[in-house]
This record gives C-alpha cells, structure tokens and sequence, in this order.
C-alpha cells in the first residue's frame, strides 16, 4: 500500500476558506462601487416656541388693563363741564361744577300729572332733589343749568326717565328743559324733594320746569 502524500501546511497570507486565494486576497477597483453619493443634508432644525404666559403675568396685564380703564372714565368725567360750560351726561351720571346728575335704578311712572298740581315749598339749604321725565315721546335728551351759567346735557335717554338731581350750591337756581326726540310728542318733568312736588313742567316737543333758589 503506498504511502499517502504530504499535504503542505496551509499558506498564512491566503484565507483557508476562500476557492480562490490569490483573487480574494486583492481588493476590487473602486470603480465597481460607482461614485461616492453625496452627503446628507443636515436635519432642519426645530422651530422656537415661546413659552404662554405664565399666570402672574397674565394677572399683571389684567391689573393694567382695568387701572387704564378707570383712567379714561375719570378724564371723561372730569372733563364733562367747566366754568360756563354744557356738560355731556350718560347712563352712568355726570357732573358740573354746579349739577350733579345719577340716573335712578327704577323709572318713575309713565302718566303725566295735571299741569296745575300744586307744589310744596323748598325749605331753605335744600341742595338734592329727584328729577322724573315723562311723556308720549319713546326718548328725549335732558338739560340741566343753573342760573351762573353751569350745567349738563344728558344726551337722549329712554323715557320714562328718573335721576338724583344735586345743585353744589343752594343759592343757585335751576333749570329743567326737556326735549323730545321727535320734537312734538307731549313731555312733562317734575321735580321732588323726597315724596313732594316742588316743580312741574308740561308741553308739546319741549317742556321745563324750575327749581327755584334757597338761602
């Protein structure tokens, strides 16, 4: 039986487990891979988010906005007469410096009352009064002036109409004059001094009535 051959020790530089050594062991030309693809673009970055506003700045703003607020009705208000002058009233009462006038919570009774009602004296010092306008017309405006020049127009107002009426002085006159919106629908105003009648006024598209002076 012969012998069997020698089989020579396996080469380092060639891998055991390759068919064919000699081609495994030489890298393959760049050109098989085509070119080199281009680089990514970088990832958009994210947007900036403001944070909401937290609740004591929220507050603040709040705070701000009312101060503001009460600001513009007080320049309004003081700002609504002068020496001589008209003021320009509004559903929330407005002021001269010899008139001031706050629209009562309940309207007086719509029925006008006979011309000829007979009124009760105003005692002397008496400065505040209760103004009620009525009449066929739906609205009206009011005025109110004192005899030294001072007063305030109260704009067209809802009829029937009701209001403290305050003089800042009691030697001075006053008067009523109401107008309505038409100009021909018959009004009247009546003063008060608590439950008694101390002016009447009566007419067709206008109508005044009078609060006389005190000492």
């Amino acid at each position: 039986m012969d012998a069997r051959p020698e089989i020579p020790d396996p080469d380092p530089d060639h891998d055991r487990y390759v068919a064919f050594p000699d081609e495994a062991a030489t890298p393959p030309p760049e050109s098989w891979w085509g070119p080199a693809p281009p680089p990514l673009p970088a990832p958009p970055s994210a947007p900036v988010q403001c944070a909401p506003p937290s609740g004591r700045r929220r507050a603040r703003w709040a705070v701000i906005g009312v101060i503001l607020l009460l600001s513009m009705m007080s320049t309004h208000h003081s700002g609504s007469g002068g020496a001589g002058g008209i003021g320009h009233g509004s559903a929330y009462g407005e002021s001269s410096p010899g008139i001031d006038l706050e629209p009562s919570l309940t309207a007086p009774t719509g029925r006008l009352q006979p011309a000829d009602t007979p009124l009760d004296e105003i005692p002397e010092g008496t400065m505040s009064f209760r103004l009620e306008v009525v009449g066929q017309d739906p609205r009206a405006t009011v005025g109110v002036t004192t005899d030294d020049g001072y007063g305030l127009d109260t704009g067209e107002v809802a009829l029937p109409y009701g209001a403290s009426l305050t003089r800042n002085n009691p030697h001075n006159s006053l008067a009523v004059t109401v107008q309505s919106a038409d100009g021909q629908a018959e009004l009247q105003c009546r003063v008060y001094l608590d439950e008694a009648l101390v002016s009447i006024g009566t007419g067709d598209g206008t109508a005044t009535c009078e609060v006389p002076r005190t000492r």
